[in-house]
């Protein structure tokens, strides 16, 4: 199998407009707290809220991206964030039991064991990934590539069909 890495583009810009609106917050509590216009409280708890605001949008949604490798016959998913690169997953195909779409009955699921690297704000397309070791369960969110999609799903048909022989020729 060749290696096979995506990156998923950023397609909505709901972090970006939500931290201008947060800086706009910031740059008005600074302005109204040096001109000591209202309440100082007030203004000091809005300048905090919003530069936490900022900070934790640029950091979490703006400068950080996730790329999925498959390779060796491990999946994995690896963070940016500036220059460094972390690898935050590596499953084994073999055990990728099931790919299929998020959809809103996953939404209000509390799965102990899913993980979500997407790279956009709320995306569209998304898929999970469920991988099974023995009794354990991992299920991974990822943003999908019709490419990568097509690998995964075949992999996983793959291993189904494994499976079901195997389970057929033990007594």
């Amino acid at each position: 199998m060749t290696p096979l890495s995506y990156t998923p583009p950023r397609t909505n810009r709901y972090p970006e407009t939500v931290a201008s609106v947060a800086l706009l917050f910031l740059v008005a509590s600074v302005l109204f707290l040096v001109l000591e216009i209202g309440l100082t409280a007030v203004w000091q708890i809005t300048f905090f809220l919003s530069s936490g605001t900022v900070i934790y949008i640029l950091s979490v949604y703006v400068v950080r991206s996730h790329t999925y490798r498959i390779e060796d016959g491990l999946f994995t998913v690896h963070r940016r964030q500036g220059r460094r690169i972390t690898c935050l997953c590596r499953l084994s195909l073999a055990n990728l039991a099931e790919v299929r779409p998020f959809t809103e009955e996953d939404k209000g699921g509390r799965d102990p064991n899913l993980y979500t690297y997407c790279n956009n704000f709320a995306p569209a397309d998304t898929a999970l990934l469920v991988f099974h070791d023995g009794e354990k369960r991992v299920t991974v969110r990822i943003e999908t590539a019709p490419a990568l999609l097509s690998v995964l799903q075949a992999v996983a048909a793959q291993n189904a069909t494994r499976q079901k022989t195997e389970t057929e020729e033990t007594p």
